[in-house]
């Protein structure tokens, strides 16, 4: 278990995000929310300047809003 409390200054309340932000996940990847069902778990995104399709994206692996 990581004891330092900077560690948790970077969490995600993804209950927050609504359709339109933009998310980074931890490989890198720049998606746009296109859909938040409120679990807390997952958001709907697509990528960014890409067309590819939507699909889910699990809390642990959104690093940053930006």
């Amino acid at each position: 278990m990581n004891n330092n409390p900077k560690a948790f200054d970077k969490s995600i309340n993804l209950l927050e995000l609504q359709p339109g932000a933009k998310i980074k996940t931890s490989d890198g990847g720049l998606f746009e929310v296109v859909d938040n069902p409120g679990d807390g778990m997952w958001i709907i995104c697509k990528p960014v300047g890409g067309e590819d399709e939507e699909h889910p994206i699990f809390a642990g692996n959104v690093s940053e809003i930006v």
